[in-house]
């Protein structure tokens, strides 16, 4: 019986998770908060974990990003490398978790943004 209710509980608070990280992404794209992303982070590079690029840079900075989609969170690591000056963005690791009785996923995003030398 207490098992049930831990289930049930959990599924709430996983469904519930996921009903806000739409809405809130909704709702600041209804409100106008969320620029056109996809334009914003152009010409920053971007490196994963174990792939570098292939001149000297120097760290300027790092940068973390969490959405629903793993392409917004990208996009989100870019305009703060922007705002930090950066090319590009190296050592990008990413994680995604989910909760339990939820098809929304959640992406973490995470690296360093480096100049040119």
């Amino acid at each position: 019986m207490r098992r049930i209710k831990t289930l049930s509980i959990l599924a709430v608070v996983s469904i519930f998770l996921s009903i806000s990280c739409i809405f809130s992404v909704a709702l600041a794209e209804l409100r106008g908060d969320c620029p056109n992303l996809s334009t914003q982070g152009k010409g920053i590079e971007v490196y994963m974990k174990g792939d570098s690029p292939d001149r000297d840079t120097r760290t300027v900075g790092r940068v973390s990003a969490s959405s629903c989609a793993v392409e917004s969170a990208m996009d989100l690591l870019k305009n703060q490398a922007r705002k930090l000056g950066g090319d590009a963005i190296v050592n990008v690791q990413t994680e995604c978790k989910s909760s339990p009785g939820s098809s929304q996923d959640l992406y973490f995003l995470k690296g360093e943004v480096v100049v040119w030398e």
